[in-house]
């Protein structure tokens, strides 16, 4: 399917779709993302249609059986719309290639963070345990001179 096709583009690129929920934005499942993509291009589809039907309206047939056009200044306007449209849908598609190559950019810099973070973490561990090696075995030893020390002076 297409349109779930989009959604994993999406996803695959670390894009998220979001909802508002309780003042707290949280990831939707994956059934209402295609949902959303889908009643998006539904509504573009539709727009697109309009405008075509208002395009093949500018031939009008008259009641006399005569037919004719709309004035030139009518088709003008239209293709600017057109035109318009056509410029709206590329700027569109531009942004959104712009902010899913800034959402991959940005989940690359935030897994990039987040090794660093997990290997400093592992550093920490690693010293951690080297420490309370080092301190075990202070106390062993110093455990042995006290009672090196205690014999001696039970001795004495």
């Amino acid at each position: 399917m297409i349109i779930a096709d989009i959604v994993n583009e999406i996803h695959e690129k670390g894009g998220r779709f979001l909802k508002r929920e309780d003042g707290e934005w949280i990831v939707v499942e994956q059934k209402t993302a295609i949902e959303k993509v889908g009643h998006m291009i539904g509504d573009k589809r539709a727009m697109l249609r309009q405008q075509q039907k208002k395009r093949s309206s500018s031939y009008v047939l008259h009641n006399d059986g005569n037919s004719s056009t709309t004035s030139s200044s009518d088709t003008c306007s239209e293709r600017a719309t057109m035109e318009t449209t056509m410029v709206d849908a590329t700027a569109w598609r531009e942004k959104f290639e712009q902010s899913t190559n800034s959402i991959y950019k940005l989940t690359h810099r935030h897994k990039l963070l987040l090794d660093e973070v997990k290997e400093s973490l592992h550093t920490t561990s690693l010293v951690l345990t080297k420490l309370e090696e080092t301190r075990q075995a202070l106390a062993t030893e110093l455990c042995n001179s006290i009672a090196i020390r205690n014999v001696h002076n039970a001795a004495d």
